[in-house]
């Protein structure tokens, strides 16, 4: 019987054994209660190692994503305007030159030149066209 009890005593896994040296000096009941917080500790700060790993992937992937963001808007300044932005400036670049043109009426502008064949001789210009008239009025005010 002695080496079946030898046996079962070999069989039993060792109980972790306990750091005792900061241990309070006091009577068993606030011993088993500093084990206890001690074993809970411990239980806690894995779990809260846990999920400082996590927290940790997270902000690594926030940090990747990021950093994807500024990228994307450099690479978005330093490329043409969208379309909508370049109509607004046309639109505003017209209105500027309309304001100019309305407040400096002294200036005058260059005649349109057109493409037809028969506008090309201005003394041969026919008078019914409006466009014409206009050219020839330029002609006799220069």
């Amino acid at each position: 019987m002695d080496n079946g009890e030898n046996l079962c005593a070999q069989k039993k896994e060792p109980e972790e054994i306990i750091d005792t040296k900061n241990e309070p000096d006091t009577n068993n009941s606030s011993r088993f209660h500093y084990f206890y917080l001690k074993l809970l500790k411990r239980k806690v700060e894995g779990s809260t190692w846990k999920k400082m790993q996590s927290e940790k992937a997270h902000l690594e992937k926030d940090e990747e994503e990021k950093k994807r963001i500024r990228k994307m808007t450099k690479i978005l300044k330093k490329s043409e305007t969208p379309k909508a932005l370049q109509k607004k400036m046309l639109m505003k670049t017209r209105r500027t030159i309309l304001e100019k043109s309305r407040n400096n009426p002294k200036k005058k502008t260059e005649p349109e030149v057109s493409s037809d064949p028969l506008s090309k001789n201005d003394h041969e210009l026919d008078t019914s066209d409006p466009s014409s008239t206009k050219k020839i009025k330029y002609f006799a005010l220069r």
